[in-house]
């Protein structure tokens, strides 16, 4: 289980209203709570965080394309959803989870990443960027070549 040994802290902050625990994820309940819980953390762990979160994702969707199942991330890592609100939900896609990797190790900053890691780094910022070039958002693809 993936709570386990913080189970009881997660209910204390539940209770308290600070977060919302359901399906196996945590959310804060207001984005200022959020805000205070990432800013109080020292800056060296926000980036040791940043980086293990985006290779994990980008990881994920490399090993989606390789296996048997490789039209589906689902084979992978199985639907993921993100709730926009407790009534609706929006599967998050291939092309967005390694956008949302490459946001991570970009936000830690690409010389924090390991030599062995740096080659599939960059090649999922190309990919980022060619699907924003696509999109006519060039200004958005530039940053992903510029990181890459």
């Amino acid at each position: 289980a993936p709570f386990d040994g913080i189970r009881t802290p997660l209910q204390n902050l539940s209770d308290l209203g600070f977060i919302e625990v359901a399906g196996g994820l945590v959310r804060f309940t207001h984005d200022l709570i959020q805000q205070h819980v990432y800013e109080s953390i020292e800056l060296e762990q926000r980036r040791t965080f940043h980086i293990e979160i985006g290779l994990f994702l980008g990881w994920k969707v490399s090993t989606s394309r390789t296996s048997s199942d490789a039209s589906s991330l689902e084979g992978a890592v199985g639907k993921m959803y993100i709730s926009e609100s407790k009534s609706q939900g929006s599967v998050i896609t291939e092309r967005s989870l390694l956008s949302i990797a490459t946001d991570h190790i970009n936000h830690a900053g690409p010389e924090f990443v390991e030599q062995s890691e740096r080659k599939s780094f960059a090649i999922w910022n190309l990919e980022v960027g060619k699907e924003l070039s696509a999109r006519c958002d060039f200004g958005c693809a530039l940053h992903y070549y510029e990181q890459g």
